[in-house]
């Protein structure tokens, strides 16, 4: 696993101050363990049933020393990545909970005064207690009635038929077989492992208390402590499942009752305590819902776009639902089930030279992609680029626009363990894209593209314009070497780049309108077939960085 390392937030004990003061109705300090619990949210083609798009929710629970699990809010916004994360100890002070929300909450929920870490696990680049490679989920799957309200589905058969491959009912892809293919049969989510379906109804009523004592109402869609009654129901009428056997359990909610949201499920799951995932009823047969709560078990963040950690990472599995694909490459990497053609560094990559790789399909071969950290830059160092060719089964989704059909750039945080990831740009054959949002001032071109793999050729400038003209380099990863560069020469004509929202115009700052010259009216082309004037589709409207257009 090599060496330890401590996050910077847990080295120093991650003390998490809040702007509040604390005052005389505060409480003593509260002990226990972060589970943190993130949402999957519906289909991004369905709204939900007030017309609106679901969005993601990340929820900080704090599980006490006899098993009870609160929600933990925090009265100021932060940033989550910087927040302890599931299985860290931490003491919190607690404060009347109006001063963080004039929302209902449900009994038992924590406004935090102060938040510290006083137990952290070390750290080393994977998350502590994280399958990695080989992974054998045993699965409890149950469907709960809550209310009286009816269970998702009575086609039993073909609920199972949706979680597990080789049945009578199974679907074409399941969750099973979207583990093997994704994980190149390295996670064994199987019946032959143990997998279960429990094929009855369990009963949850409206209200009342968790067996440890917590108050619930469910028409505030209490998934938590919906699953510990259910989990009461079950060891008294179904002895014959043993829950301390089943280190992941599944339930199904009812359909679209009181939940607006497609899936939820712990963010890691700490020792001693259960892994839980919760569908939504409408959810029931579509298996990407499955992968991508089971996924967040493993540890899985979010996918996102230019650093949102949202869902906009339509590429990777930790975004919306509910196409078939795969992880994209960071986490593929952070799982194990997928590794770098080669890794590019200040100590193996000088500046100015161009670095040319074959990317194969990432649905073929386990070795994928090329990992880029930027050490050069002290901005850019915390952060690891990943390119990489995703087609076929890993691929569902149309090859055109912005992710298909092009090589993907992915970036992902160097030093988190469990880090969101951001897609940056997808880069079709024939086109450069220069990386802008981050600071490292990589290029990346694409000189061809096929079914059998993309080559790519990577450049890291060093200059912004070619200033040292002696010493046979691409400074600044335009394409052309000291004398045969018009900046060593005096410079070409003028350009007029397109603008679409890139910070420099028509997507690239030494083409098309650049002031070291130009495409658009007569200066040089930066590569044969791939210079001229700014070209930005799919970057319109402010996105970073920018092609140059062919």
């Amino acid at each position: 696993m090599g060496r330890r390392l401590l996050t910077p937030q847990l080295a120093v004990l991650a003390v998490l101050a809040v702007c509040a003061r604390a005052s005389a109705e505060e409480g003593q300090l509260v002990y226990g363990k972060v589970q943190v619990v993130i949402v999957h949210a519906h289909d991004h083609r369905k709204l939900d049933r007030n017309g609106t798009l679901v969005r993601q929710e990340r929820q900080i629970n704090l599980r006490l020393r006899d098993g009870e699990l609160r929600r933990l809010l925090l009265p100021y916004d932060y940033d989550e990545a910087k927040l302890p994360r599931t299985g860290a100890q931490v003491m919190v002070r607690p404060q009347p909970l109006s001063r963080c929300t004039s929302e209902p909450q449900r009994a038992g929920t924590i406004c935090a005064a102060s938040m510290m870490a006083h137990e952290a696990a070390p750290q080393d680049v994977y998350a502590r207690g994280q399958p990695r490679g080989m992974v054998y989920a045993k699965v409890l799957l149950v469907q709960l009635d809550v209310c009286g309200w009816g269970i998702a589905t009575q086609d039993w058969d073909a609920l199972e038929g949706a979680m597990w491959s080789g049945l009578a009912r199974s679907q074409q892809y399941t969750v099973e077989a979207m583990f093997k293919a994704c994980s190149f049969d390295m996670a064994q989510v199987t019946k032959a492992v143990g997998g279960t379906m429990l094929r009855v109804p369990v009963p949850v009523p409206c209200g009342g208390a968790t067996p440890q004592g917590q108050r619930y109402d469910s028409s505030q869609c209490p998934f938590n402590e919906w699953s510990d009654v259910a989990n009461a129901w079950l060891r008294a009428n179904a002895p014959q499942v043993n829950l301390d056997d089943y280190p992941f359990k599944i339930y199904i909610v009812p359909r679209g009752k009181t939940c607006a949201w497609g899936g939820m499920g712990y963010v890691g799951c700490s020792s001693g305590s259960d892994c839980r995932a919760w569908i939504q009823g409408d959810l029931w047969n579509e298996p990407t819902t499955y992968f991508h709560e089971l996924s967040h078990n493993f540890f899985l963040n979010h996918a996102g776009k230019w650093g949102n950690k949202g869902y906009d990472d339509f590429s990777g599995a930790m975004g919306y639902c509910c196409d078939i694909r795969c992880h994209n490459a960071p986490h593929s990497y952070q799982l194990g089930w997928a590794g770098p053609v080669k890794t590019l560094s200040s100590d193996n990559w000088p500046a100015g030279q161009w670095e040319t790789h074959t990317l194969p399909p990432a649905a073929v071969n386990p070795r994928n992609f090329l990992r880029v950290w930027p050490d050069w830059s002290p901005q850019a160092a915390k952060y690891k680029l990943y390119l990489q060719k995703r087609v076929g089964y890993d691929f569902e989704i149309t090859q055109n626009g912005e992710f298909g059909d092009r090589v993907n750039v992915y970036a992902a945080a160097a030093d988190d363990p469990q880090p969101f990831t951001s897609w940056e740009a997808g880069v079709p054959a024939g086109q450069q894209w220069r990386e802008a949002r981050l600071g490292s001032g990589i290029v990346v071109r694409v000189p061809s593209y096929d079914s059998e793999g993309a080559v790519v050729s990577v450049c890291r400038a060093s200059e912004q314009a070619e200033r040292s003209c002696t010493d046979g380099l691409d400074n600044d990863c335009d394409g052309k070497t000291d004398a045969d560069d018009s900046d060593c020469a005096g410079g070409g004509g003028g350009g007029g780049g397109g603008g679409g929202g890139s910070p420099y115009g028509g997507g690239n700052p030494y083409g098309g309108g650049s002031p070291y010259g130009g495409g658009g009216g007569g200066g040089y082309n930066p590569f044969a077939g791939f210079g001229g004037g700014g070209y930005a589709s799919g970057f319109g409207g402010g996105a970073p960085g920018g092609y140059m257009g062919g």
